[in-house]
C-alpha cells in the first residue's frame, strides 16, 4: 500500500505539483504493480479533485462516491481503484469522516445520480487534465505532443484522446504504454520512427495490444503496427476486418505481409512507403483497397487480387514501378491495371 500521507508530510508542495508527486512516488515505489495507482494519484491533482478536497472542511463517503463516479463515467477508471486512490488522498490530507454506506447510497440516489449532475461531472473530468511540461503537451485531456527523449513513454492517466502526429518528430521512443483512460487515437497518433512496441494498461476498454501491435478492443481493426519492429514477416490475426489508414506506413523492415481471410478493408495509405514488401495476396473477402494504400512500395512486384468486384481507389498502387497485377479477366483489378498502365497477368491457381 502506498503511504501517501508520509510523502505529503515530507514534501507538502507535492500536493500542488503533479510532476513532483509522480517523481517522488516513482522513487519510493518503483515496482510495476504500483504504476496504475501512481498514475491515478497524479490524475487526481490534474483534474482538480485534490484541490477540491483541500478546500473542503470535511470529506465524507458521499464526496468520495461523487469523485469516483466522475472518473468512472468519463475516464473509464476501475471503480475499486478510483475509490482506493481518492481515499488515499483524503486520508493523507486529514479530511475523512466516515458515514454509513446506507446513508451514502441514499444520498447518491437523491443527488449524485441525478442526470444533470452526472453530465456536469463528465464535462468537468473531460476538461480537467492539462499539462505542459518538458515531456507532454496535454490540453483538455488530449495529448497533442510528446516532447521528451525517453525510450519508454508512459502516457499519463487522464489522457482521453491522442492527437494525430503526437510523436511524429520523435527519434528516441521505442515503447509507448497507453493508460486505462484513453478512448480515441487519431491516425498516426502513436507513430514514431524508432517505435518497436505499443502496450496497453490491462483495464483499457477500447484498445488491445498483441505482440506490441495496437488493435481495437474487439480485435476487428488493426490500428498501428510499430514502424521500427525488427520482424521481416507479419501475419495479421484472423478476425481482423480492417487495416486502419497509415497503420504500416514506412515500415522498412517488412518484406512479407499475410492477410487473414476475414479482412474486408485496406484503408488509405495503410502500407505506403513499405519499401521491401515484394508480393501481396489479397483474398476474396477484401472489398476495398484505399487511396494510396500501397503507394511508393518500390519493391512490390506482384499483387494477387481475387475479388473480381473489389474497389481499388486512386493511386492505391501509385509509383510501384515493378508491379504486376494478377487477377481474373474482366475484374475491377484488370480495369485498374489498364487505367494505370500496370502490367496484367491472368490469375491461375
Amino acid at each position: 500500500m502506498i503511504n501517501l500521507k508520509k510523502i505529503i508530510c515530507d514534501y507538502p508542495e507535492a500536493k500542488y505539483n503533479s510532476k513532483l508527486l509522480k517523481s517522488l512516488l516513482t522513487d519510493y515505489y518503483p515496482e510495476y504493480i504500483f504504476r496504475r495507482q501512481i498514475n491515478l494519484l497524479v490524475v487526481l491533482i490534474n483534474t482538480g479533485i485534490v484541490s477540491d478536497i483541500l478546500k473542503s472542511t470535511n470529506v465524507d463517503s458521499r464526496d468520495i462516491a461523487k469523485y469516483s463516479l466522475r472518473l468512472e463515467n468519463e475516464l473509464g477508471y476501475n471503480k475499486d481503484l478510483t475509490r482506493e486512490c481518492i481515499e488515499l488522498w483524503v486520508n493523507a490530507l486529514g479530511k475523512y469522516i466516515s458515514i454509513s454506506d446506507d446513508i451514502c447510497i441514499n444520498e447518491l440516489n437523491d443527488s449524485i445520480l441525478d442526470e444533470n449532475r452526472i453530465k456536469n461531472d463528465i464535462l468537468y473530468a473531460m476538461s480537467g487534465l492539462n499539462i505542459n511540461d518538458s515531456e507532454f503537451e496535454i490540453s483538455s485531456g488530449c495529448l497533442t505532443r510528446y516532447k521528451g527523449n525517453s525510450k519508454e513513454v508512459v502516457i499519463p492517466e487522464g489522457v482521453v484522446v491522442i492527437n494525430e502526429n503526437a510523436f511524429i518528430h520523435n527519434e528516441t521512443v521505442e515503447r509507448i504504454i497507453l493508460p486505462e483512460s484513453v478512448k480515441k487515437i487519431k491516425p498516426k497518433g502513436v507513430y514514431a520512427s524508432k517505435l518497436k512496441n505499443i502496450y496497453i494498461e490491462n483495464q483499457n476498454k477500447y484498445f488491445k495490444s498483441v505482440g506490441g501491435v495496437l488493435f481495437d478492443n474487439n480485435m476487428k481493426t488493426l490500428i498501428q503496427y510499430p514502424i521500427a519492429s525488427a520482424e521481416s514477416e507479419y501475419s495479421i490475426p484472423e478476425g481482423i476486418e480492417k487495416v486502419e489508414g497509415k497503420a504500416f506506413a514506412f515500415c522498412k523492415n517488412l518484406t512479407k505481409i499475410n492477410f487473414p481471410i476475414t479482412l474486408r478493408i485496406i484503408d488509405e495509405s495503410s502500407f505506403t512507403c513499405c519499401d521491401n514488401i515484394r508480393s501481396i495476396f489479397i483474398g476474396r473477402n477484401v472489398e476495398l483497397i484505399g487511396e494510396n494504400a500501397f503507394m511508393f512500395c518500390s519493391s512490390l512486384n506482384k499483387a494477387y487480387i481475387l475479388n473480381d468486384n473489389i474497389t481499388i481507389q486512386d493511386n492505391a498502387f501509385g509509383f510501384c514501378s515493378m508491379l504486376k497485377i494478377s487477377a481474373n479477366y474482366g475484374s475491377n483489378a484488370q480495369k485498374y491495371a489498364k487505367r494505370n498502365n500496370i502490367e496484367f497477368i491472368k490469375f491461375s491457381y
